[in-house]
């Protein structure tokens, strides 16, 4: 819903009037009382996020995944994080998370809630963000892995490891 909102106000944001798209297709018409020193710029910009679809698979294995995954969890994030599916600053956040709960002196505990953050975080993290995050489960727990794939649909994944 969150990253929907954020696509909303992107779209927003990038609407022009029709003279800026007027100039931006046809420079030659810029005014002549506008300094020769500006320049127009264009950005493309994407919205990224994962697929709906991906979303909801995830959502459906949430309890599956913290239940099988949480004693593994340092390892995915440091993978995903050298596959710059994570970013510096979420990759903090999820060690902020691991430091508040690390005082209950309960790993299991701290970990679940660090995997429950991490799945917040992926959904937000582009188009391959299921199907890597998939591929780094893949060694940690097969079956969770060979079972989000399948439904994902990731049939060069499954092909790889033979599903």
């Amino acid at each position: 819903m969150r990253s929907l909102r954020i696509a909303r106000t992107i779209i927003r944001a990038m609407e022009m009037s029709e003279s800026h798209q007027n100039i931006l297709q046809h420079p030659d018409n810029i005014p002549r009382n506008v300094s020769s020193n500006v320049r127009i710029m264009t950005t493309t910009v994407r919205v990224i996020g994962m697929s709906e679809f991906h979303q909801n698979i995830l959502q459906r294995h949430h309890y599956n995944i913290l239940r099988n995954v949480s004693s593994n969890v340092d390892f995915i994030i440091d993978d995903l994080y050298s596959r710059m599916v994570l970013t510096e600053d979420q990759r903090a956040q999820l060690d902020n998370v691991r430091n508040r709960y690390e005082l209950t002196n309960d790993e299991g505990r701290t970990q679940r809630f660090v995997l429950r953050r991490l799945l917040d975080i992926l959904p937000e993290r582009g188009s391959n963000a299921f199907e890597l995050f998939c591929l780094i489960l893949h060694p940690y727990h097969r079956e969770l892995a060979a079972e989000l794939a399948h439904e994902g649909g990731l049939t060069a994944f499954q092909d790889q490891y033979r599903i």
